[in-house]
Formats: structure tokens, C-alpha cells, sequence
């Protein structure tokens, strides 16, 4: 389930320049190590 939501969400999430980043300081744990893997920059 986790593999889903990495390829299905946390990739599509905006980078620090667009609008809407500041969803990512919502994530919870989890979702919040797993983004930092994929994009260490944000």
C-alpha cells in the first residue's frame, strides 16, 4: 500500500516553488520520511 501512495501521491506533490507546498508539512511521519527519500531538496 505504501508503494501506491510513494508512486501515486508524494510524487506529484509541488515543489517549494509552487503553490500548494505547504502540503507537505502536513504529512504525517511515515509519508513525511518516505518524501524526504525522494525528493531530499522538497
Amino acid at each position: 500500500m505504501t508503494e501506491v501512495i510513494t508512486t501515486s501521491f508524494l510524487h506529484y506533490l509541488p515543489f517549494p516553488s509552487e503553490p500548494g507546498h505547504e502540503l507537505v508539512g502536513h504529512l504525517g511521519p511515515a509519508m513525511a520520511r518516505k518524501f524526504k527519500e525522494l525528493r531530499p531538496g522538497g
